[in-house]
């Protein structure tokens, strides 16, 4: 019997790499862009300091809902191969083998779920509880919702097979609307994030080409004015990602 990892995908965990690398990344975005703004490379390095927890924070969680919805696609295509094959006659207790056997990739992220699946039931746990235990540590809603709705179904004896075809159905409709509106935000995502960037890069020639040209920005009350521009280019940076986040 292989041995499989149980992974809680609710949660995110950095390894050394990642804190490293993109806590040095954030670290230097900071210096850099302190030191345009105001002319003080340490007050760069004490921000980024101060601030790494808080992008630690939000980095784990941008990662979790990545690893969710790469682990729902996948989870839509092992589905569909699910009900082909219980259509064909095989047994809900022995599907998930079935599929996962026939399955080339190693990396896949379901293909090891279905095997942690099959091993639970091969320790006596009931198929759908074992299912449901996935459907917990996936962090997807709409996973849990088909889980759910499979117990019930098993319950009063309904169609599996209908139930699965239906909930997968409605899945890749919302994958598919959601990546409809990614596709019509991608333009101006990346417009919003150009000119974001701009300002920085007109301090940088400008400091680069003609620094005495904007020396009385750094000194009371032109770094008032960099504050403020520096407060304007954030908000409307939060805003606009706020936006493009938009979700079916």
């Amino acid at each position: 019997m292989r041995k499989e990892k149980y992974t809680d995908y609710r949660k995110y965990r950095l390894n050394k790499k990642e804190l490293l690398l993109y806590g040095s990344v954030f670290v230097i975005g900071a210096v850099l862009v302190i030191e345009l703004m105001f002319d003080i490379w340490w007050l760069g390095v004490v921000l980024g300091l101060v601030l790494l927890p808080l992008f630690y924070k939000k980095l784990s969680a941008y990662l979790r809902d990545r690893r969710i919805n790469s682990l729902e696609e996948e989870f839509c295509r092992f589905m569909q191969l699910t009900v082909a094959a219980l259509a064909g006659g095989t047994t809900f207790e022995n599907v998930f083998r079935e599929v996962a056997d026939s399955v080339s990739s190693e990396e896949s992220i379901m293909k090891k779920e279905y095997y942690i699946i099959d091993r639970m039931i091969c320790l006596n746990y009931d198929s759908r509880d074992a299912f449901s235990a996935f459907a917990v540590r996936s962090g997807s809603e709409d996973i849990k919702k088909i889980a759910a709705a499979l117990a019930c179904t098993s319950e009063v004896g309904g169609n599996v097979i209908r139930l699965l075809q239906s909930g997968v159905g409605a899945l890749r409709l919302k994958q598919d609307t959601e990546m409809e509106i990614k596709r019509i935000l991608s333009a101006p995502k990346m417009n919003h994030r150009i000119m974001s960037v701009m300002p920085f890069a007109f301090v940088f020639i400008l400091k680069t080409m003609s620094p005495e040209y904007i020396k009385s920005l750094y000194s009371w009350p032109g770094r008032g004015i960099m504050v403020a521009v520096a407060v304007l280019i954030a908000g409307s940076w939060l805003l606009g990602e706020k936006i493009g986040k938009t979700r079916f």
